[in-house]
């Protein structure tokens, strides 16, 4: 199985480390790649689009990540802003992505839910105070109306993984993706 963890804004690969080495510990043999965004946004942080810029496109920072990294039969797991780019990934026409998660996240400005998407599983604190819940709950409702197979889950907390999050991800891949 071939994993693509997408960090959020102004953070770096290493921060799905934590993450990585729990899926990688399934037993599975699975393939983690933590690409680092085309962004640099300050020392060894980045992000996929700057956030002072109103005008940016998603279809442009998805072509730059498939440019380095194929996405392939892959499972698209991104945090935040990282998020939106895997959701925008398994938007894409034609997208060769398996499933994606989608954490903290959103659908970003200019991406149209489309029915032939891959499965999904949103991940979402009930308290986030970067990225509202509300923005999840809006994804969820629009993928299920357009029949997209997808789980939402809220957890306790704000503007981070749940603890668990390997763990609800590998529940999700075993029921949904297998």
């Amino acid at each position: 199985m071939r994993i693509v963890l997408l960090h959020g804004y102004d953070s770096s690969p290493d921060a799905m480390g934590t993450l990585a080495a729990e899926l990688s510990s399934s037993g599975e043999a699975i393939d983690v790649i933590c690409p680092a965004g085309s962004i640099v946004v300050g020392d060894d942080t980045y992000g996929w689009w700057t956030v002072d810029d109103e005008s940016f496109d998603v279809t442009n920072a998805l072509a730059q990540l498939t440019d380095r990294v194929s996405l392939d039969d892959a499972i698209v797991i991104g945090f935040s802003q990282g998020g939106a780019l895997a959701t925008a990934a398994a938007m894409a026409s034609g997208s060769p992505v398996r499933g994606i998660v989608c954490a903290a996240g959103f659908l970003a400005p200019g991406v149209e839910v489309r029915s032939d998407s891959a499965p999904m599983l949103l991940l979402h604190g009930d308290d986030d105070n970067v990225v509202d819940v509300f923005y999840a709950e809006t994804l969820a409702r629009s993928a299920v109306r357009a029949g997209i197979d997808v789980v939402l889950e809220t957890y306790p907390g704000g503007h981070a993984w749940p603890i668990d999050a390997a763990a609800r991800i590998g529940a999700w891949i075993a029921r949904a993706l297998q």
